[in-house]
């Protein structure tokens, strides 16, 4: 890639930040992949056919998988979103979520990379919607790689996240099929809520919560029910609890529908192992240690941790209330992102 001044990247990152101005399948989506096409200089492929398209970009043959994405909604031309502006250290204007800084980021680190290391990037525009197309090329393409990087904003002080929740959501509904009118639909609801409670599992970080409550007269009732957990046991267990709920009036019909959403991102030997090597690297970078953390927030690594050994939080960080984005924190991650693709190539 062509070397860039910081002059540059700022006003690229501007130019992102204004062409993503719609959530829209197509608005901002084109003219950002443009941009982002011009800057990566090589043959990028566009998933046009998908309803949020995709941009990649295969780099010889095998390597590491870099996964990126674009906000997909933005600021409207004059509606007064600040513009970005340098403080010191600080690009200020600009949230350490707003995708536009992790996109820089990858361009940062595939400027730093040797031309001889391969490496797969994907780009996608639809996160925030959850769309089935993104998630399964997300899937295809890291069952092909030995790593997959996650560039999604960085925690305090750069720690990374090494695990994510699985999410289950489930829609409850009470009835009486029977119709003799002679049952409390929503006595039997308020004593599924007291059952529900009793699945959490304070230790192992389980949650479970009522979040939506509706009765239709004394017949019918309805909740949804969102679950959190952190590995495969505690998801049998939440999935069999449901599937055969207790019901405390048999003249009501009790059905929980619905299930697994996003499966947990789990820490194993080999997470572990290629967290130890990024903070080998981290320390060199920075004299850090680099911290792995979990979230409780959903991400593509969801998807794609069963498949490939996946660091996740890669992006840079700063001030989420003014908002700013520490600029060198952008450039330690680009190096960092750099030194695991050539790791992840050998």
């Amino acid at each position: 890639m062509e070397r860039r001044s910081d002059h540059d990247w700022l006003d690229l990152w501007q130019a992102l930040m204004d062409a993503e101005v719609s959530d829209s399948a197509l608005d901002g989506v084109e003219p950002a992949y443009a941009l982002l096409s011009e800057a990566l200089g090589s043959e990028c492929y566009w998933h046009r056919d998908m309803t949020y398209p995709a941009l990649e970009v295969e780099h010889g043959f095998g390597g590491g998988l870099v996964i990126g994405r674009m906000d997909g909604q933005g600021h409207a031309p004059g509606d007064g979103a600040p513009r970005l502006r340098v403080d010191g250290e600080w690009v200020r204007g600009v949230s350490p979520e707003q995708a536009s800084a992790g996109l820089i980021t990858i361009l940062l680190a595939l400027e730093e990379l040797p031309e001889a290391v391969p490496y797969r990037l994907l780009i996608i525009s639809d996160q925030r919607h959850g769309g089935r197309e993104s998630r399964d090329l997300a899937v295809s393409r890291s069952k092909q790689a030995p790593l997959a990087l996650m560039v999604e904003p960085g925690g305090e002080e750069g720690a990374v996240v090494v695990a994510r929740a699985g999410f289950m959501h489930y829609d409850l509904e009470i009835s009486d099929d029977q119709g003799q009118g002679e049952s409390s639909s929503v006595v039997e609801l308020s004593r599924q809520v007291l059952w529900l409670n009793q699945l959490r599992q304070g230790t192992l970080d389980t949650t479970v919560e009522v979040v939506r409550m509706t009765a239709e007269a004394s017949s019918t009732a309805h909740a949804e029910v969102q679950v959190r957990v952190w590995t495969e046991p505690e998801l049998s267990r939440i999935r069999e609890a449901l599937a055969a709920p207790p019901v405390y009036d048999p003249l009501l019909h009790v059905e929980y529908r619905g299930g697994l959403c996003l499966p947990p991102m789990l820490v194993g030997a080999q997470s572990n192992l290629w967290l130890a090597r990024a903070g080998g690297v981290w320390k060199e970078l920075t004299g850090k240690e680099l911290v792995g953390v979990r979230s409780s927030k959903a991400s593509t690594a969801n998807y794609v941790a069963p498949w490939a050994v996946t660091l996740d939080g890669l992006g840079p960080w700063g001030d989420h209330q003014e908002p700013a984005v520490w600029w060198p924190s952008m450039k330690y991650r680009a190096k960092l992102l750099s030194r695991l693709l050539t790791l992840a190539a050998s």
